[in-house]
């Protein structure tokens, strides 16, 4: 607004200049020259300055990532300049405002959150437990409602629309859910619950306040659920829980891979079993004598056996002994069987006397 005053007063000054000039009488007095070069050449000057301050003022860019609202004289132009370089009437004010993906963090940490200090939020779980929450909200405003978020909500529309519903949609959403719930297996669901609130949650406010809103003016790509403060005992009860299930889960499984263990026990059993069962359908007395005869072959062949023949068995094969294996641990030798049968024969002679 300033330049274009600043635009108006140089402008003015130029034809003032100009009009002064062409009143000063044509004659011979040299100051009244003087005073008359010296106008025109102000008004050239005023004009020509003014005319690059215009021509300043009709070339805008609009950076990369934002979105440009014109205005003239107060009146919001419905038609947004996206990024880029644009040609704009010298009267018309350019507002830049932010179109890329934002995030708008609440947290108990001092000064991590939009806001410091405590900035959690305080809600309450389905079975009553109040607790805390840190969130993060991504967002971002569309262009094409810039416009209207300018003439309605302001440069400051954070605070007027994004953190009310952020509070409510979070508030709303952890209502269905128990503390253990939030706390444990459950918690991306809670997310995933608490961006589809906000969403609709922002829409119906912006659509029940305003009825010339469009459609849609906020996108809401995430909300992240960055820690959760519950009571000590309670969080202390919960982790307790959480360890018992686990050991159950686990004594489960254990038996569940005992059972799998024993049956495939009784499995392998039935298959030798079963596998004993033909083995033996296989074996009759003329295969087992034909065994016999392959290894009494073997045996005659072998250069190191001696072998003994000493009758027939009931089959007719022979019942072979090798000579060359030594006798048994605690065997008799043969001089020893003879000794002890002659000692025998003494102690007979001497009782009979």
């Amino acid at each position: 607004m300033g330049s274009i005053i600043l635009l108006v007063l140089l402008i003015a000054g130029g034809l003032l200049s100009g009009v002064a000039a062409l009143r000063v009488r044509h004659k011979a007095d040299p100051d009244a020259m003087k005073a008359r070069f010296a106008l025109l050449m102000t008004s050239v000057g005023t004009l020509g300055l003014a005319a690059v301050l215009g021509v300043y003022r009709c070339v805008v860019v609009v950076p990369p990532g934002s979105v440009g609202v014109p205005v003239v004289f107060g009146r919001v132009v419905n038609e947004p300049m996206r990024d880029g370089l644009h040609f704009l009437a010298p009267w018309y004010n350019l507002e830049i405002m932010n179109a890329r993906t934002q995030s708008y963090t609440m947290s108990h940490v001092h000064e991590e959150g939009v806001k410091g200090g405590d900035d959690s939020i305080t809600v309450l779980s389905g079975n009553g437990m109040e607790m805390k929450l840190d969130v993060t909200v991504t967002y971002r405003l569309l262009p094409q409602a810039a416009p209207w978020v300018y003439r309605n909500l302001g440069e400051n529309y954070e605070d007027r629309m994004i953190r009310p519903g952020i509070g409510t949609a979070i508030r709303e959403a952890a209502s269905k859910f128990s503390d253990e719930e939030v706390y444990g297996e459950k918690r991306e669901e809670l997310a995933q619950a608490m961006l589809k609130r906000l969403d609709v949650s922002l829409q119906k406010t912006i659509q029940g306040d305003y009825t010339d809103a469009p459609t849609k003016v906020f996108s809401v790509s995430n909300v992240l659920v960055r820690n959760i403060l519950l009571p000590t005992a309670v969080t202390e009860g919960i982790n307790r829980k959480l360890v018992m299930k686990q050991e159950s889960e686990r004594m489960e499984f254990q038996i569940a891979r005992d059972k799998k263990e024993a049956d495939r026990k009784v499995i392998e059993a039935k298959g030798i079993q079963d596998s004993q069962a033909i083995i033996a359908k296989g074996i009759t007395p003329d295969y087992l004598t034909w065994k016999s005869i392959e290894a009494t072959e073997m045996l005659a062949r072998s250069p190191n056996a001696k072998i003994i023949i000493i009758g027939n068995t009931k089959n007719g094969l022979p019942i072979m002994l090798d000579q060359s294996v030594p006798p048994s641990p605690g065997a008799l030798t043969a001089e020893e069987k003879a000794g002890h049968s002659r000692m025998g024969a003494t102690s007979g002679t001497n009782n009979t006397n």
